[in-house]
């Protein structure tokens, strides 16, 4: 039992009267705050500048009402990141407006005994050029809030790249309430308590133990955070997300869930948030032109307070009460124009000629002529995973045409369908749908699968650490040497190739042929991940290509397997190149350097890729290129 141990604070704090479950909601209002209640839970905001300045959970044990946010007036606010009039080139400027309020549009919309519902919001400005709301639901029984934000652009509103915006909820600091963080149910992790000695790059902390912990090792997958959140001593404050529709990027868009936001002294704040809109590994943000029209509902997120002897018990409850407010998506109670409550289903199969399981293959809904739907920012999005025999159901999607996207299944290109019209009540049956593999004569060798991740290598499913470029070293100590038919991708192949290195400047990939090859032969190579600016080739102690990479996001540094931005190169030569018996391949990071002598650099500045994977092929009927 966690709770005890929290008795002696409730007692120090005022006693406030038992409320019921089922209690009606209560709003008071001054010339300064408004405060809403409904005896499980209670907040108050500020009229001043949209803050909510403290959130309230009634204890079982006590009855007591105990502060759950932060002593700073900043319990719970909203930030946002644009780049104003983005056409206009090297000029332009990202600005952080952390709080894009006008007191005028703070106010109690609604209450009843049923529900409270408090706006806050902006007009157009030309730094923020677009209508905003963002509106707080207290309900009858509800351990919790729900919260939601819209965005409207129109006519007389100047362009803008919309690049940012979440809610933050700053908890109780140090460890006095809270004392682990849960991203997930594997990464139930104690917060810190160390004195921070130095901030090493940014969001990432040296303690005064040793410990060196980044914001971003948090991070996690759309697709698998519908919940997460910070517990400790007997209750839990948790996100709840039922969809993740709204928010760029699709499943593979990765955000920050909690972390540590350390002050100069003292102890530090505990965050969990939701970033709605963001560019955190290589998502993009949304262009707006000028007048153009655009609009998008954000959530609702469901701020989530829950009360358990233990922190197991309090992640068990939180993940039931995720799967409940799941089943309840579209909410029945939020009556918007942008919020459609009558939706349609898509179903259909998935068949690829070559016999290659689809099971995993990612099926995604995005706006029409979205070009990869990691980068789709402008439209909703709808996705879910085919089965082993490829069947696959996406339901609850707002009526609308998009476009379908095919992704995994260890293929290197992506599979697309057009013109996909969901109207209401719809039970749209696809059909079996036919992905021809793209192939280039027989497969000498492969490396890795073709599913945009780096999971199959050494640490790539495990890559939440600061510091993954000195694990290289670690792991490596005679750099990667792979040999085909012998190594073993989980264990001899590294998730990422950094710049330095241990003895040598390249990675090795050594391959048997039976006989001298004859044709065209294609060398296929997806990267989940770059910011180094080239990859060269040598085949047999020949340069075989020099490949001009693109930075595709920051995972390289910040804690992270893939971006959202894949890079896929197919390099034809002539197969007359691989020689009968032993060849080798090596890929090399122009520029690198022993990692002897250069230990203090940080991860910024050790440049990398991620392999997503690789494949050698031969067509002996074809030409070779010139």
């Amino acid at each position: 039992m966690r709770l005890p141990l929290l008795l002696p604070l409730l007692l120090l704090l005022p006693s406030l009267p038992l409320r019921a479950a089922d209690d009606p909601v209560r709003t008071t209002e001054t010339p300064t705050a408004i405060t809403a209640s409904n005896g499980l839970v209670a907040f108050t905001l500020s009229k001043t500048n949209g803050r909510v300045t403290s959130l309230k959970a009634r204890i079982k044990a006590s009855g007591q009402m105990v502060e759950l946010g932060e002593n700073s007036g900043k319990t719970i606010y909203m930030h946002y990141v644009s780049t104003p009039e983005p056409l206009t080139g090297a000029t332009n400027k990202t600005v952080e407006h952390p709080e894009p309020v006008q007191k005028n549009m703070i106010r109690l919309v609604a209450s009843s005994a049923d529900a409270a519902d408090i706006l806050v919001g902006t007009e157009p400005t030309d730094q923020i050029p677009f209508h905003i709301e963002w509106h707080l639901l207290l309900r009858r029984g509800e351990p919790g809030i729900y919260i939601y934000l819209t965005y409207r652009h129109g006519p007389g509103m100047a362009a803008a790249n919309f690049v940012q915006a979440g809610w933050v909820v700053r908890g109780v600091a140090g460890q006095t309430l809270f004392t682990h963080y849960l991203p997930d149910g594997p990464r139930i992790t104690p917060i810190p308590t160390g004195k921070v000695v130095k901030e090493v790059q940014d969001a990432t902390w040296l303690y005064d133990d040793g410990k060196l912990i980044s914001k971003y090792d948090f991070c996690d997958f759309a697709h698998d955070a519908h919940v997460y959140g910070m517990a400790g001593h007997g209750v839990g404050l948790w996100m709840v997300m039922p969809s993740w529709e709204s928010c760029n990027g699709g499943p593979l868009k990765q955000e920050l869930t909690v972390h540590q936001g350390p002050l100069p002294a003292g102890p530090q704040t505990n965050i969990v948030q939701w970033i709605v809109q963001g560019e955190h590994f290589g998502a993009t943000g949304i262009p707006i032109k000028a007048d153009e029209k655009w609009s998008r509902f954000y959530g609702p997120m469901f701020l989530y307070i829950n009360q358990a002897p233990s922190i197991d018990a309090l992640w068990a409850d939180a993940q039931n009460r995720a799967a409940a407010e799941i089943k309840k998506w579209p909410y029945a109670f939020i009556k918007n124009a942008d919020y459609p409550l009558v939706r349609g289903t898509l179903t259909g199969k998935i068949h690829l000629a070559d016999g290659t399981s689809p099971k995993d293959a990612w099926v995604v809904l995005t706006d029409p002529d979205e070009p990869d739907f990691c980068l789709a920012s402008k439209g909703y999005q709808f996705w879910t995973q085919a089965d082993a025999a490829g069947n696959f159901t996406i339901d609850k999607v707002r009526p609308g045409t998009y476009r379908l996207h095919l992704s995994g299944a260890d293929q290197p290109q992506d599979f697309h369908k057009d013109n996909i019209l969901i109207a209401p009540h719809d039970n749209l049956d696809l059909g079996t749908l036919e992905w021809t593999p793209i192939t280039h004569g027989k497969r000498l060798w492969q490396i890795g699968t073709f599913d945009r991740s780096t999971r199959e290598f050494k640490g790539g499913d495990d890559f939440r650490h600061y510091d993954n470029f000195q694990r290289y070293l670690r792991n490596f100590p005679h750099d990667v040497a792979f040999t085909i038919g012998h190594s073993r991708e989980a264990a001899d192949w590294n998730m990422g190739q950094w710049q330095w290195y241990n003895e040598h400047p390249y990675w090795s990939v050594f391959f048997d042929s039976p006989a001298a090859q004859t044709g065209e032969a294609t060398l296929t190579i997806a990267l989940a991940a770059a910011d180094a600016r080239q990859l060269a080739l040598t085949l047999n102690g020949h340069p075989l290509k020099t490949l001009d990479l693109q930075t595709s996001g920051a995972a390289v540094y910040r804690s992270g397997g893939q971006d959202s931005r894949r890079q896929l190169f197919i390099i034809p030569f002539d197969a007359a190149r691989i020689h009968a018996g032993s060849n080798e391949l090596r890929l090399q990071i122009p520029g690198s350097y022993p990692a002897a002598g250069n230990e203090t650099k940080r991860a910024v500045d050790v440049r990398a890729l991620f392999y997503d994977a690789l494949r050698l092929e031969v067509d002996p009927t074809a030409k070779p290129p010139p």
